[in-house]
């Protein structure tokens, strides 16, 4: 099954290395005049082109999107103008220039355009008829936001408080989907009030995709448990295929 990774300008050297080997798209060059500029780009850009991407070849697909999210301490560069809902807000990366709430401010309008990004993303997805399609999005660390007197993000694990460490995790399948690949959705809403870690996003993603590999761990798998017969869905998903971008950050 062939991955694929998208990143924006900004993703950085470490981010890249992790996919080594894949196929990327990077987005460097992207000029797009509404969402980039200065060298920068809005994360809408990753949605550019995507179902032209996906349909380039044909079977199932995994899509990797890196958007930069809410990434400190710019976050007043992270949404564009239309979505500077909350005022007064820090348009500076020296947060210290900021009184708290003009940071706080910056950083809610950072996350009403994160989703507006994932409302375009699904609404993508949910057009592509020709595919099942899925979305996994998961933020790598949260952000302090004066909490203790702390800000942005990156104490050791030991002592970071849950601001740091409590990230959001989002999923979404389209009815094609979720019926071929027999999920009780009933079930991950119930699995979903329950702790969970980004341990287990790597078997999660290689069971929903019914990827074979000693690798898989069923202990750390989701959505084991939440899947109606799974050996009798493999021929029914086969006359369709499977796309499934999973922003991360």
């Amino acid at each position: 099954m062939p991955a694929w990774r998208r990143c924006g300008a900004t993703t950085s050297p470490a981010a890249r290395a992790v996919c080594e080997g894949l196929e990327t798209d990077r987005l460097d060059d992207a000029t797009d005049p509404s969402l980039c500029a200065g060298g920068r780009c809005l994360d809408e850009i990753l949605l550019d082109r995507l179902p032209e991407r996906v349909r380039a070849r044909q079977g199932d697909r995994v899509v990797v999107l890196h958007p930069l999210g809410n990434h400190g301490p710019s976050y007043f560069e992270r949404y564009p103008p239309a979505f500077r809902r909350y005022t007064p807000t820090c348009d500076s990366a020296d947060l210290g220039r900021c009184s708290r709430e003009q940071i706080v401010n910056s950083y809610d309008n950072a996350v009403l355009y994160a989703d507006h990004v994932l409302a375009r993303l699904i609404d993508t997805l949910g057009s592509m008829e020709d595919y099942d399609t899925a979305m996994i999005y998961l933020s790598d660390h949260g952000e302090s936001l004066g909490e203790k007197g702390l800000y942005l993000h990156g104490m050791p694990r030991a002592i970071a408080p849950e601001q740091q460490t409590r990230v959001p995790m989002v999923m979404w399948f389209s009815a094609g989907f979720a019926a071929h690949r027999g999920l009780d959705l009933a079930c991950l809403r119930e699995r979903a009030t329950r702790p969970a870690d980004h341990d287990k996003l790597f078997s999660s993603v290689l069971g929903l995709m019914q990827v074979r590999t000693a690798l898989y761990d069923p202990a750390q798998d989701l959505f084991a448990g939440c899947v109606q017969d799974p050996q009798g869905l493999v021929a029914a998903a086969a006359p369709r295929q499977v796309a499934g971008p999973g922003p991360s950050h």
